[in-house]
């Protein structure tokens, strides 16, 4: 579980889309840089693991749907893709990459 401050970034701030042809996940940078400093995690750990900056968006996607925020079609598929890896034991998803757009 994480932290989310009443003021700062939303989930929407991130901008999530897919490169159309490789799938790579793309992401605005500082939004998530923020969530990182707010729960005390190190920029430069979470940019380096992609599986780490996917779990901390799929963490914040779900905090912004329990409190009434809007579906996000490529936050679904992280959050699907997640737990899919968190219930299959599957080592990668641990609480990332960095793609900026």
């Amino acid at each position: 579980m994480i932290t989310l401050p009443a003021t700062g970034f939303s989930f929407a701030d991130l901008a999530l889309a897919r490169e159309p042809d490789t799938q790579r996940l793309l992401y605005r940078p500082e939004p998530l840089r923020w969530l990182m400093r707010v729960n005390g995690f190190e920029s430069q750990t979470v940019f380096d693991s992609e599986d780490l900056a996917c779990w901390l968006i799929a963490e914040w996607y779900a905090e912004h749907l329990a409190k009434g925020g809007e579906p996000d079609p490529v936050a679904e598929d992280i959050l699907t893709e997640v737990t899919a890896a968190h219930f299959s034991g599957i080592s990668s998803f641990q609480p990332g990459g960095y793609q900026e757009h």
